[in-house]
């Protein structure tokens, strides 16, 4: 099972992921690693998987798969691939065509093939167009949770004094007691945690912009531009992507937290969410 298992359908390849569509979206399908460096490929497949549940079900947008993508990834995509030096691929290293003993790519829909699709292995990690391909680039690396502090600040956030604060302080001491094992019901915490996340969230929504939708339209874009940005946090970016954590699937996972009980103890993930979570609300109600 894939990390995104809506990408295994068999219309993403044929409508989402083939040739004309990917050069729309900036790569080179020609290319062994399609001219962009890897940890680009992943963030438009993730892009892509957000999407598979709204805007790319619909026959339109299966049509024109780029532009309901986010155009800020479109333009780093299309930067990459054009500052990369021609026959030199995007980690610097001199481009190697498949071996000769790896299958070729499916010719059938003009895209990729079912085996060499643009999706996530079952580790979790960008699968590539062949079997050689996978070995020279290796798998991203692993970032261990608990080298990752709860909101994503090992000296805890700065917020301003009132309910918002209180229940940060709250939920972060909680996690600590947590992870120290101090917990006699630890296996009901992670569930319980992320419905704090939701109540945290719903009253930072409801002191900055009135709605949880809003407010998280308004701050996760911003506050994971800042993570990706800040020169100590590539084990938090790192970390959010190998979670499936996101500004487009953010609200999705907050409301599930609230309604899924059962469904919803997947500690890494709950972790990841606090750290995009912890950024916004530095921007929405942090102290000067």
């Amino acid at each position: 099972m894939t990390k995104w298992p809506a990408l295994n359908m068999r219309y993403v390849e044929d409508d989402v992921f083939n040739k004309k569509h990917l050069e729309e979206m900036g790569l080179l399908p020609d290319e062994p690693d399609f001219g962009v460096p890897l940890e680009l490929l992943e963030e438009l497949v993730e892009a892509v998987a957000d999407k598979l549940d709204n805007e790319l079900n619909t026959r339109n947008a299966r049509n024109d798969p780029a532009s309901v993508l986010p155009g800020e990834l479109m333009d780093r995509i299309r930067e990459a691939r054009h500052r990369r030096p021609a026959g030199e691929k995007a980690d610097g290293r001199e481009r190697e065509l498949p071996s000769d003993n790896s299958e070729p790519p499916s010719q059938s829909h003009g895209g990729l093939g079912r085996d060499d699709a643009l999706r996530p292995d079952t580790s979790g990690t960008l699968p590539h167009t062949d079997a050689s391909a996978r070995r020279r680039r290796g798998r991203t690396r692993q970032v261990k949770p608990a080298s990752i502090p709860v909101f994503g600040n090992p000296s805890g956030l700065r917020l301003q004094t009132g309910d918002v604060n209180n229940m940060y302080r709250t939920l972060e001491e909680l996690w600590n007691m947590y992870a120290r094992g101090g917990m006699r019901n630890a296996a009901a915490f992670v569930p319980i945690f992320r419905m704090g996340l939701r109540l945290l969230i719903d009253t930072a929504a409801m002191e900055r912009c009135g709605g949880l939708d809003r407010y998280v339209g308004e701050y996760a874009g911003e506050a994971k531009k800042r993570l990706r940005q800040a020169a100590n946090s590539a084990d938090l970016v790192t970390f959010m992507r190998n979670q499936a954590v996101s500004p487009e699937n953010l609200l999705r996972l907050l409301q599930n937290g609230a309604h899924a009980y059962t469904s919803t103890g997947n500690k890494e993930q709950a972790l990841a969410m606090s750290i995009l979570i912890g950024e916004m609300l530095s921007i929405s109600h942090g102290r000067p």
